[in-house]
């Protein structure tokens, strides 16, 4: 069997590192989008009735403006979002996803400095990196434990959903 081309084999390498800078990328945008609204999805899980009523389109549109109006303190659709406010939660980079990054980083590092040849040991650290970044700034943009957004969410959600311009 003839063997490929240096070009071909490059090729391929290539082909491998742009698919884990994707996952890397997706697993960074997925925990911040997954910490900031959490607390809204268990407010709306907790209210199945009124949930189930709302077309795949509205809960797109729900969480859509609601991940909108935590981060940026903006609201595409005031009369659905419910009474939010933009908040820095400074102890909310501790959470699920940080633990998660760090662990990963440390996997990662433990093969550099002890010597050991540990599986996927480059691919954990980078995904342990993107992990903890993502788990930082969703923390960070993440609602406070005690703000009471647990019932406007379910007022927001109760009031049902509602036809706009959009």
């Amino acid at each position: 069997m003839a063997r490929s081309s240096k070009k071909a084999r490059l090729a391929k390498a290539m082909k491998g590192r742009k698919m884990w800078a994707g996952i890397y990328t997706a697993l960074g945008f997925g925990s911040a989008f997954q910490q900031i609204t959490e607390k809204d999805m268990i407010a709306a899980y907790n209210s199945p009735s009124v949930w189930n009523a709302y077309t795949w389109e509205q809960k797109a549109k729900y969480i859509f403006g609601r991940f909108l109006n935590r981060t940026t303190g903006f609201s595409l659709f005031p009369q659905e979002a419910g009474v939010l406010q933009f908040k820095i939660n400074p102890w909310g980079w501790a959470n699920k996803w940080t633990a998660l990054g760090a662990a990963g980083i440390i996997y990662g590092g433990i093969s550099h400095a002890f010597g050991l040849k540990l599986p996927h040991s480059g691919k954990a650290k980078g995904l342990g990196g993107a992990a903890l970044t993502g788990g930082i700034i969703g923390g960070l943009l993440d609602d406070t434990p005690n703000s009471g957004t647990r019932t406007d969410t379910r007022i927001a959600l109760e009031n049902g959903p509602r036809r706009s311009a959009w």
